[in-house]
């Protein structure tokens, strides 16, 4: 974890990106998240809005986490992908994983910072309706 002060949304967004990265050639991938931000973006065509009117929303506000959406957008150019839906914290056996994969990524980074200076600056911030 790069940024300790990081968000739910930047890390789903980061794991997205991370799994395209490790595609070698173009093909078919089907995305399945719990994350509504990113699911909306490519199915309600917010991400070529924002592009459109360089990364503002409709009320002219800017779109958190450009950064992301930038690289998002480049990688997903050479894909052909298909972004699906799931219930957070529900009946889907491989989101259920995933989010126990990611409490205990967490757990166990912050158990190797333990005692260090920045311990204070380490923190997680979600959504409500979160992780645990």
């Amino acid at each position: 974890m790069e940024d300790p002060a990081t968000t739910n949304n930047r890390m789903e967004m980061t794991a997205l990106i991370q799994g395209l990265k490790c595609l070698k050639e173009s093909c078919n991938v089907n995305v399945f998240s719990d994350s509504s931000y990113i699911i909306n973006a490519f199915n309600q065509g917010w991400l070529d809005s924002w592009i459109r009117h360089g990364f503002r929303k409709a009320d002219g506000k800017p779109v958190l986490n450009v950064d992301l959406w930038q690289e998002l957008y480049e990688l997903s150019k050479h894909q052909n992908l298909n972004f699906n839906w799931v219930k957070g914290h529900a009946d889907n056996h491989m989101n259920n994983e995933c989010d126990h994969m990611a409490v205990q990524a967490y757990r166990d980074y912050i158990e190797a910072h333990k005692g260090q200076e920045d311990d204070a600056d380490i923190q997680y911030t979600r959504a409500p309706g979160g992780m645990e």
